[in-house]
């Protein structure tokens, strides 16, 4: 059936600060301060515009992989998880979304959604990796996220 199936993959290896990274919409009207989580102890606020992703303190840099699905991908993700957010929501006014640093960086990636409108996203840090950098022990993460139209409505 042509309305199913993985539409598109993007990854992008982007620096994380202040322990947080995003996946967001800035052709858009949204903005990225104004989402928030719920709890202190969260890996994905997810809102109007996008996503904010929390990594652990000492992480570096997150290498993600954000697979564009046109409906809900099987629900057995094919890596194991360190980490999983329930299933988020989020709207795209413009249908672009960027893979990004929470502040501007030359590796922030542009992913093209099926259009503007609501998504769901599932999200899962599959790993994590020992850098040294200046003589600090710091971590890269794998992250592994999936975006398929929101349907729940229709």
């Amino acid at each position: 059936m042509p309305d199913e199936g993985l539409a598109a993959t993007y990854q992008a290896t982007v620096p994380v600060d202040h322990s947080q990274f995003a996946v967001f919409d800035y052709l858009g009207d949204a903005v990225l301060t104004d989402l928030r989580p719920a709890q202190s102890e969260w890996l994905v606020a997810a809102g109007y515009g996008g996503a904010v992703f929390h990594a652990w303190d000492k992480a570096l840099e997150a290498s993600v992989t954000l697979e564009l699905w046109r409906s809900e991908p099987p629900a057995d993700m094919p890596t194991e998880a360190e980490a999983q957010a329930p299933d988020q929501r989020f709207f795209s006014p413009s249908g672009t979304v960027t893979i990004c640093a929470v502040i501007a960086s030359a590796s922030d990636r542009n992913a093209e959604l099926l259009g503007p409108g609501h998504y769901v996203l599932r999200a899962r840090r599959t790993r994590t990796r020992d850098i040294t950098e200046d003589g600090d022990e710091l971590r890269g993460e794998d992250w592994l996220l999936q975006v398929w139209p929101d349907r729940s409505d229709a």
